[in-house]
């Protein structure tokens, strides 16, 4: 883990570059794609091969995803005063990650090869790509000044 947090240090000034030159959503949809090889790779690594390059790939993915998608959700969201919800972002993305360290051990489940739990994994980021996808309409209407729907 220690390789995976350090890929996502050094990557993630580099996303915020990228973002200044693309779109936050394409930087987004670049993340979830190397989560989806980085995921692949584990699930196909015997031990130690593959191990190291694919945990720095899924640094580097989780980087990307989370870097332009903050700044990009809290544009969306906006508070009952009429400010932008910075801060409740930070917070729902820091509550979801902790219930999901919480509850991820207590729904695992035990006879499902690890092979087989990386490549569902990765299945599942390379279908919600679709969802990083719908963002670029989304970041459209608030470059626009366009009133956004509520999800």
């Amino acid at each position: 883990w220690f390789l995976e947090a350090g890929c996502y240090l050094v990557s993630r000034p580099a996303s915020g570059l990228l973002v200044l030159r693309m779109k936050p959503a394409t930087v987004v949809s670049l993340g979830v794609v190397l989560l989806c090889v980085g995921m692949a790779l584990t699930g196909l690594s015997p031990v130690g091969s593959l191990l190291v390059p694919s945990m720095c790939v899924i640094g580097v993915g989780v980087a990307f995803v989370t870097t332009p998608c903050m700044p990009l959700l809290a544009d969306i969201v906006q508070t009952g005063n009429g400010r932008y919800g910075m801060g409740s972002v930070y917070s729902m993305a820091d509550i979801s990650c902790s219930m999901g360290c919480i509850w991820g051990p207590i729904f695992a489940i035990p006879n499902v090869p690890f092979k087989a739990l990386c490549f569902t994994v990765s299945a599942i980021s390379l279908a919600l790509l679709s969802c990083s996808l719908q963002l670029r309409g989304l970041h459209k209407n608030v470059e626009q000044g366009t009133p956004h729907r509520a999800w």
